[in-house]
């Protein structure tokens, strides 16, 4: 199993997209709550890569 690094980011804006193709990338939204509530929905996904 390859393990792959989560990368969380709270707009595509922010983020170029080179050389990213190794990252798995979780956009958030802005602000903490959404942060917090999409970072642990990802955490806790059963079918989780990262």
């Amino acid at each position: 199993m390859k393990s792959r690094a989560l990368l969380i980011v709270a707009l595509e804006q922010e983020l170029p997209t080179t050389g990213l193709a190794d990252w798995a990338i979780l956009y958030t939204g802005v602000g903490k709550v959404n942060a917090a509530i999409n970072l642990m929905a990802a955490l806790t996904e059963k079918n989780q890569t990262c």
